[in-house]
C-alpha cells in the first residue's frame, strides 16, 4: 500500500510538471517602459518563470487595459501589483494573489522646482493631483488623506508632468522611478522636483483564476529568489 501511495504521489507530481510546461502565460508588467522598476519586474519574471517550469511572454500595457485584458482571458497574470489590487471588486475572484512580496516601490509626488517638496499626503489637499489612470491605489490614499484634492487621472506617464510644466495641475502621483520614463523631455525634466517617499508598499504578481494550480510553485519560486 505505501508504494502504491508513493507511486500515485510520483504520477501527480509529474502531471503536474508537465501541465506547467505546457502552458505558455503571457504576464504584463505593471511599470512604465524603459525604467529601472520595469527592469526589475522583468528580471523576477523570467526568474519565477524559469523556476517553476513555464514558458512567459511578457508584455507591458497601460494599466487600464491591463484589467480588461485579464478580464477577457488575453493575459494570464500581471507583476508587480500592489497587495490591495485583487480586493477591488472588478478583480477580486478573477485575480489570485502570489503572497510573496518581492519589491518595495515608494511612492512620491512630482511638482514644480520653483514650489517647497511635497513630503506628507496632507499636504495635497486642496490641490490639483495628476496620476496614471488605473492606479486605484493613488486614489484611494487621496480619498483618505487629501479629501479635498482635485483627483486628475492621465493617460501616459508624459502628459502628468507636462501639465505640471504648463500649470494645468499642481501635483504628481509617481512612483520610486516615474521621473525617468523616457517619454518625459529632458526640458520637462528639468523643471520639476521629486519630494521624500510619502510610503513603501510591496510589489505582488497575480495571476489569473484559470492558473489557480501554479500558485503554490510561483510562491515556492518567489521565496527562493
Amino acid at each position: 500500500m505505501k508504494r502504491l501511495i508513493a507511486l500515485l504521489t510520483a504520477m501527480l507530481w509529474v502531471m503536474g510538471s508537465a501541465a506547467a510546461e505546457d502552458r505558455v502565460l503571457t504576464l504584463n508588467l505593471a511599470a512604465t517602459a524603459g525604467t529601472p522598476h520595469h527592469e526589475s519586474l522583468r528580471r523576477v519574471a523570467v526568474a519565477a518563470c524559469a523556476a517553476v517550469g513555464v514558458e512567459c511572454r511578457l508584455v507591458t500595457l497601460p494599466l487600464p487595459r491591463a484589467v480588461d485584458a485579464m478580464l477577457h482571458g488575453s493575459i494570464d497574470g500581471e507583476v508587480g501589483r500592489i497587495r490591495e489590487f485583487g480586493e477591488q471588486p472588478e478583480t477580486r475572484g478573477v485575480y489570485l494573489l502570489v503572497d510573496v512580496p518581492f519589491l518595495p516601490v515608494g511612492t512620491r509626488v512630482m511638482n514644480r522646482i520653483e514650489e517647497a517638496p511635497v513630503s506628507q499626503w496632507s499636504e495635497l489637499d486642496g490641490k490639483k493631483v495628476g496620476y496614471l489612470r488605473g492606479t486605484l491605489y493613488y486614489k484611494k490614499r487621496l480619498s483618505e488623506l487629501a479629501p479635498n484634492a482635485g483627483r486628475i487621472e492621465m493617460e501616459s506617464s508624459a502628459q502628468c508632468p507636462k501639465m505640471i510644466v504648463n500649470r494645468r495641475i499642481d501635483a504628481c502621483l509617481a512612483d520610486d522611478w516615474s521621473a525617468l520614463a523616457p517619454e518625459i523631455p529632458a526640458e520637462d525634466k528639468d523643471r520639476l522636483r521629486l519630494g521624500d517617499t510619502l510610503e513603501q508598499v510591496e510589489c505582488y504578481l497575480f495571476l489569473s483564476a484559470r492558473h489557480a494550480d501554479l500558485i503554490a510553485a510561483f510562491e515556492r519560486a518567489l521565496k527562493a529568489d
